[in-house]
C-alpha cells in the first residue's frame, strides 16, 4: 500500500507542477493534488487487490478503511 501511495503522490506532484505553469488554474491545483492522490490510491489498491489478494482502501459513509481480502 506504501507503494501504490507513493506512486499516487508522484503522479500528483507532477501533475500539480504542469498546473502551476498556469496562473488561472492555481486556485485549483489543491484540490485537483487532494482528488488525484485519492483516486489514485483507490485506483492501484483495487488492482492490487484483484492480483494479490491483498489489502484495498475502501470508502464507507466518507471514511477511509482498509480491508483484508
Amino acid at each position: 500500500m506504501l507503494k501504490n501511495f507513493a506512486s499516487a503522490l508522484c503522479l500528483s506532484v507532477i501533475c500539480s507542477l504542469f498546473f502551476l505553469m498556469f496562473d488561472w488554474l492555481k486556485p485549483v491545483y489543491l484540490i485537483f493534488v487532494v482528488f488525484s492522490i485519492t483516486f489514485t490510491c483507490l485506483l492501484f489498491g483495487g488492482i492490487s487487490r484483484l492480483l494479490s489478494g491483498g489489502q484495498v482502501l475502501k470508502i464507507e459513509r466518507g471514511f477511509f478503511s482498509v480491508v483484508r481480502k
